[in-house]
């Protein structure tokens, strides 16, 4: 496929099969739009996304998962966000890599990121974000760059958190906390 996969129903699953890719230039790859909600979308293929755009994965629905494949790639490099989600309660199932460059995985209200994958950026997950990490978060900035509201980051016994300045970071008033199991490292 190539241009934006628009999602546009309610409580689907979405698949994009593990032969298939979808490659953008300018745009992104895929769009879950506001007033939607329940949906899975499943990433066993590859996404690859040139030119300077704001995210490769757009999502405002309602309590939607985003499962990405051990074998997958978003591969996205000039784009400032590999997922972007402002959306509501989302869950995020990275097995596979994600490459960005400012974040990985950007999210907002009650998302949730488990990842057993790799996820590279600037700062490889940041937001109003809760994480579980059995795979690798390398940020040349930030591992985890999180806004505290009652979030936290589970680094479990695989688990690596690197950032160039500092592995994580929380910022605000509320509660963050943090479970290590497995490696933490800054400069």
């Amino acid at each position: 496929l190539t241009g934006t996969w628009n999602i546009d129903t309610t409580d689907d699953e979405w698949i994009l099969a593990k032969d298939a890719s979808i490659t953008t230039n300018g745009t992104e790859a895929i769009d879950l739009g506001a007033g939607l909600t329940g949906n899975t979308i499943r990433i066993n293929g590859d996404i690859s996304v040139a030119g300077a755009v704001v995210q490769a994965l757009g999502i405002e629905a309602e309590d939607p998962a985003l499962h990405i494949g051990k074998d997958s790639v978003i591969d996205a490099p000039f784009t400032n966000v590999g997922i972007k989600n402002e959306g509501y309660a989302t869950d995020i199932y990275n097995n596979g890599s994600i490459e960005a460059s400012i974040s990985g995985v950007f999210g907002e209200t009650f998302t949730k990121v488990y990842n057993t994958g790799t996820i590279s950026a600037d700062n490889a997950v940041a937001g109003i974000v809760t994480v579980s990490n059995s795979g690798k978060l390398l940020g040349d900035i930030y591992g985890v760059n999180a806004i505290a509201d009652n979030t936290g980051v589970i680094n479990n016994a695989d688990g690596v958190v690197k950032g160039g300045d500092t592995a994580i970071n929380s910022t605000g008033d509320g509660a963050f906390t943090v479970i290590n199991r497995g490696l933490i490292k800054g400069p």
